[in-house]
């Protein structure tokens, strides 16, 4: 029997196919454009001002020099961008259905990242003395911060949210390990390190008032959690970071909270409407 042979896939990057443009055409001459905004034109598309600051977005620069240089790769870039979409849309490409499909999910996606972004900006800042108030509400994230040495069984959740009430009686990480050999469920048991900090903040709180020798399960995406807790090293969490990290808090809190009354009354007459073809609506247990 012949083996599969791999073949090596030529990509053409962006910003490769932009070094090429900026070696070929490093000293082409200025050409008139139309006044305003265009800063390139390539194949009939104006590339403008805001676009290429749209590209430098998230960037700092110690220097003005420093900011043309980058401009200037930016430039590159988006112009070898448009010119493979431009050789794309020749190609019909833009209207293959999978791509129809990218550009929904994309346009949805931002949509909805703009949306959130527009809440938070209409949240107000938390005061000094709202920070303060929180900093000392949750000592378990600041005077009593926490760093736990774990013993640890990390396992890929059941199928169902229901599958997860056979592991409630269990209390200790024997029980967890021995009903994962019987159903034969691949595990991994090794010791870990957890700082409350990178813990969601309401994780914190429920941690802290554990009893001794609890076992506790956090849930992960598709993966669950078992922990001990072996021993717990208090380091304070104080300063500038400390006040840095209650205001971001405080921040999400109020976002999450104007969200909920923007938007509650909306998405519950959204949801209303749903309709589902047969075979497709959730379980009731995934719907809760």
């Amino acid at each position: 029997m012949t083996h599969a042979k791999y073949l090596p896939v030529l990509i053409i990057a962006p910003t490769i196919l932009a070094l090429g443009l900026a070696a070929c055409h490093g000293s082409t001459e200025a050409t008139a454009l139309p006044a305003g905004q265009v800063v390139a034109q390539v194949g009939g598309h104006d590339i403008t001002v805001n676009e290429l600051d749209a590209e430098l977005t998230g960037a700092h620069f110690a220097s003005q020099a420093q900011r043309s240089h980058a401009a200037e790769k930016a430039l590159q870039g988006l112009i070898a961008r448009t010119i493979l979409a431009n050789i794309a849309r020749d190609q019909k490409l833009d209207q293959d259905p999978s791509y129809v499909l990218q550009q929904h999910r994309a346009n949805e996606i931002l949509l909805v990242q703009n949306l959130q972004a527009d809440i938070a900006g209409k949240a107000p800042a938390p005061t000094d003395s709202e920070v303060s108030a929180y900093m000392t509400a949750h000592p378990e994230l600041f005077a009593k911060r926490a760093i736990y040495a774990l013993d640890q069984i990390k396992f890929q959740a059941p199928d169902e949210p229901s599958g997860l009430k056979a592991y409630a009686p269990l209390t200790t990480l024997r029980d967890i390990e021995q009903k994962l050999i019987e159903d034969r469920t691949p595990y991994n048991h090794t010791n870990a390190t957890l700082d409350i900090l990178t813990a969601d903040p309401s994780l914190a709180g429920a941690i802290a008032r554990l009893p001794n020798d609890e076992v506790f399960l956090v849930p992960k995406n598709d993966v669950i959690y078992a922990n001990h807790i072996i021993s717990a090293k208090i380091e304070p969490f104080s300063g500038p970071r400390a006040h840095s990290y209650a205001t971001v808090a405080l921040q999400n809190a109020s976002i999450e909270h104007m969200t909920l009354i923007a938007l509650k009354e909306k998405i519950k007459a959204a949801e209303a409407k749903i309709r589902y073809q047969a075979g497709y609506a959730p379980h009731a247990s995934a719907a809760r």
